[in-house]
């Protein structure tokens, strides 16, 4: 899901303006009139005058630093200039009627998705989120590379590698993708617009949510692939030996301030004590000290007990292991936020049904950023799942993608 605002970018209307060269009233105001130049002169001059009375008081009272303060408006008045000139620029491609119409493509490129055509990327109007991934008829500003309007290509033939992603990498990654998408699974290079925009969006997921195709043909049979598997068996060792050293540390630590009190504070109370302990620690003829033997007690104790809860922390992992299972679920999809600790929390949220009560149910799943930013919101997903830790292990849109705002 974008964090942007949608927006209509197929509206008929648009298309129809723009594809006869002009721009309709909502993109002239969307583009934005250039700051007055005179406005730019007075503005920053008076922004200088203060922060230059600023730095000359600092420097009265010794403290010649205080001339950094008129570096200030200088970022300022260039942070300016950079927004003038580009609402400058866009505004004068319009005045002038240079649209470009080409046929280009929303992609995930990382950390966001970015519309491209010919190796260059536009950039959207204002805060609104680009279109769903997938191919498209761009229409935009020819210098500023402003885009205008967006028409999804779903009708049209067009080969895998060139539309859905501008490296030869990704290409062949998405030509595979389709291939096991494919019903009969043919092995054809060309495919659908439509088609194109759906596994451009699987691409992205697969991408951030890090599965393979071998991963989703095998959760597709309801299994695990190899390499979800040797993941799970990595996952057994990290959380039994780290649930084993957390629980052992706490105890040794309250143990030892145990230990350390009853020192300090013990022999005043208790005076006798110090020569009993003595006696105990200082025992001859035996083949371990009492001392060790106490020890090596102890130590078996805290394994023992480490041990335990490291089997339970590892316990469902090792019945997803041990069974091999994915389980699916199909439903609409949304991405929410939440706050555990302080710390922020991403899920996928799926609805499931309706409980006996008539309140709807749903499950979610715990992602990444960039996952949550990558998702289409309120399109139908399948999702495969581990049974017993409900982990995600992969997800593939069943449907293309709409467009923001449709």
């Amino acid at each position: 899901m974008r964090a942007h605002l949608p927006y209509d970018w197929s509206s008929p209307a648009t298309l129809a303006a723009n594809r006869a060269g002009v721009l309709t009233a909502e993109q002239w105001k969307l583009i934005g009139r250039p700051l007055n130049w005179g406005c730019l002169l007075i503005g920053p001059t008076m922004l200088f005058a203060c922060f230059f009375g600023l730095a000359i008081a600092a420097a009265r009272n010794g403290a010649l630093s205080g001339f950094l303060f008129v570096a200030v408006p200088f970022v300022i008045v260039a942070a300016l200039l950079g927004v003038n000139c580009a609402r400058a620029r866009a505004r004068n491609d319009a005045v002038s009627g240079r649209l470009v119409q080409t046929q280009g493509q929303v992609v995930w490129r990382g950390v966001r998705y970015v519309a491209e055509v010919s190796g260059r990327r536009l950039r959207p109007l204002r805060h609104y989120a680009l279109p769903a991934p997938g191919p498209y008829d761009f229409f935009y500003l020819a210098r500023s590379g402003l885009l205008l309007s967006a028409e999804p290509l779903r009708g049209m033939v067009l080969p895998v590698p060139g539309l859905v992603s501008g490296e030869p990498a990704h290409g062949v990654r998405a030509a595979s993708l389709a291939t096991a998408a494919s019903p009969d699974d043919t092995r054809s290079t060309e495919m659908m617009g439509s088609e194109l925009a759906r596994l451009a969006l699987l691409d992205a997921l697969a991408r951030t949510l890090h599965f393979s195709l071998q991963d989703l043909t095998a959760n597709r049979a309801g299994r695990l692939s190899a390499v979800q598997r040797r993941k799970l068996g990595f996952d057994v060792i990290d959380t039994f030996f780290g649930t084993l050293g957390g629980v052992t540390g706490a105890i040794v630590l309250v143990l030892g301030a145990l230990a350390a009190a009853a020192y300090s504070f013990g022999p005043p109370v208790f005076p006798g004590q110090t020569a009993v302990f003595r006696r105990l620690f200082q025992a001859q003829g035996a083949p371990f000290s009492p001392l060790l033997e106490v020890a090596l007690a102890l130590l078996a104790l805290l394994l023992v007990v480490g041990g335990v809860a490291a089997f339970l922390a590892t316990r469902p992992i090792l019945h997803d292991v041990w069974a091999g299972h994915a389980d699916s679920i199909e439903g609409e999809l949304r991405a929410e936020t939440g706050v555990i600790r302080a710390a922020k929390v991403y899920y996928y949220v799926v609805r499931t049904g309706m409980s006996e009560d008539g309140e709807r149910t749903s499950m979610r799943f715990t992602v990444s950023p960039e996952a949550y930013r990558a998702l289409v919101g309120g399109e139908v997903y399948r999702l495969y799942y581990l049974p017993h830790l409900h982990t995600l292990l992969s997800i593939e849109p069943l449907a293309p993608p709409a467009l923001p705002g449709s």
